[in-house]
């Protein structure tokens, strides 16, 4: 038995009142979770926001916005921090840097569907999606830009209050990380 199926195991295992909720998002994983959420309602995938056991593949993650867009993809797959075993939704890091020596996508979504858990796979671009993943998995989000609307509900949910719609198109230009 190894390592991994271990883990596995063990947070199955635990009861719910070993788990806690993940900290709060930060403001980009806040900007980065309104743009999964508007990606996953464009493409019909309303599921996977009510917890639902699924894999799901998100295209448009550069390397500097990794970590902000995989604790927005915890956070809407409704993730929880069990014991001591990390979170238990799994997220893989797809994108250029992080390819090397991992398991193949096909066997990261067979894995997902036996064990009815919860699971993204983070892509650079659409071209990096094999198409069997595209066949196994529930489907894939392409992450639009960042607009206005998006960075004004995050100041509103971080600050209360937004800013001039002129400081909104300059905060745009920024790297979401």
């Amino acid at each position: 038995m190894s390592f991994r199926s271990l883990h596995e195991a063990a947070i199955h295992a635990i009861p719910r009142k070993h788990r806690r909720p993940p900290p709060r998002l930060s403001p980009s994983g806040m900007v980065a979770k309104a743009l999964i959420v508007r990606g996953l309602r464009k493409a019909g995938l309303h599921h996977p926001l009510q917890n639902v056991p699924c894999t799901i593949g998100i295209v448009g993650v550069d390397e500097g916005s990794v970590d902000a867009v995989s604790m927005a993809a915890r956070d809407i797959l409704g993730a929880w921090i069990v014991a001591n075993f990390g979170y238990d939704v799994v997220v893989h890091d797809r994108t250029a840097g992080r390819r090397k020596g991992l398991r193949s996508l096909r066997s990261i979504v067979i894995e997902a569907a036996k064990g009815g858990e919860r699971g993204a796979v983070l892509f650079a671009t659409r071209k990096d999606v094999s198409d069997a993943f595209i066949a196994s998995a529930e489907g894939v989000v392409v992450l639009d830009p960042v607009d206005r609307a998006v960075l004004k509900g995050a100041f509103m949910s971080y600050v209360k209050r937004s800013p001039e719609p002129e400081d909104l198109d300059l905060i745009a230009t920024l790297p979401l990380a």
